[in-house]
């Protein structure tokens, strides 16, 4: 097997340089051989979905994820999806779209909400884009996930009651 590429997503404001600070590179430092090569695509304020200022998730599927493989050589096979905040919510969506695409799914801190609201509507250009990514609502009944999902929060999050909710509603598929 070759080398997993991990696609890490950044959040609502951030940038790619912001995602790699001293302690995720020291992280991947320490795993020496076994360390993932690491994209972080550059995701402006998108939500990392496709929407009407731009196909950022179509971005990440069709260019960047691909351009990444080709340039590092990692394996097609173990391509895993990660994201902090906005980039968490991203990733989880983007691990929906594409389950064929990713071996494992993660949200870090994932900003997911439980309705549309002015809290939310900077993420989604109407109800209708909110409703297309609603990962509660498509999660209920049966998992949109075909590989592992990994969510963590932090305890004084406020967005920790609908991180947990996903994950619940996860578990009991």
């Amino acid at each position: 097997q070759g080398t997993p590429l991990l696609v890490f997503l950044h959040g609502y404001g951030g940038t790619p340089s912001d995602t790699a600070d001293p302690a995720f590179l020291t992280a991947l430092r320490r795993l020496g051989d076994r360390a993932p090569v690491v994209m972080l695509p550059q995701g402006d304020v998108g939500w990392w979905h496709d929407r009407a200022e731009g196909p950022w998730g179509s971005y990440v599927r069709t260019e960047a994820i691909p351009a990444a493989l080709k340039r590092s050589g990692a394996d097609h096979d173990r391509v895993a999806i990660g994201g902090i905040s906005m980039g968490g919510f991203g990733a989880l969506d983007l691990g929906r779209l594409a389950p064929d695409t990713f071996c494992a799914v993660g949200g870090h801190s994932p900003a997911i909400f439980e309705r549309l609201s002015g809290d939310s509507l900077f993420g989604f250009d109407n109800q209708s884009d909110f409703d297309r990514h609603d990962l509660l609502t498509l999660a209920r009944g049966k998992s949109p996930y075909k590989t592992p999902v990994w969510i963590d929060v932090g305890e004084q999050d406020p967005l920790r009651p609908a991180a947990e909710k996903l994950a619940d509603e996860l578990k009991k598929d």
